[in-house]
């Protein structure tokens, strides 16, 4: 992911929500470069709203059997393309190019091909 963070210092800014993996978030947070922010969870009933202020939803999971899906389906719901890695059921849930764009599951080096691509292209938002 170290190249990925490069190309945020250079020219994009993240926001990361969600729990907390378990240690204290003081800590946590001194894990994150000052360009990704770390704000927290969100309640259910307000996960779409707050995507709604966002450009893209960034899913790079590791887990090649990802299962929890719901943060995908709020992204949807919100009007935002999905940038993931393809993981088992990639194709399932994605459509490449329309609903969001694909990269090969693992590869820090096609995500950041991806990031750079969106920022050069900027596509319009549905």
């Amino acid at each position: 992911m170290r190249k990925a963070e490069a190309l945020c210092i250079r020219s994009i800014f993240m926001e990361k929500f969600g729990r907390t993996i378990p240690m204290n978030l003081k800590s946590y947070k001194r894990h994150f470069p000052e360009y990704i922010k770390y704000k927290g969870s969100v309640n259910y009933d307000e996960s779409v709203e707050t995507l709604k202020n966002y450009f893209a939803l960034v899913f790079p999971t590791l887990f090649y059997t990802e299962e929890y899906l719901g943060t995908i389906i709020d992204a949807y719901a919100a009007g935002l393309p999905v940038i993931s890695s393809k993981w088992e059921s990639y194709d399932d849930v994605i459509e490449d190019n329309i609903t969001g764009i694909g990269y090969k599951f693992g590869s820090d080096d096609a995500l950041v091909e991806v990031l750079e691509n969106v920022q050069k292209e900027k596509p319009a938002r549905r």
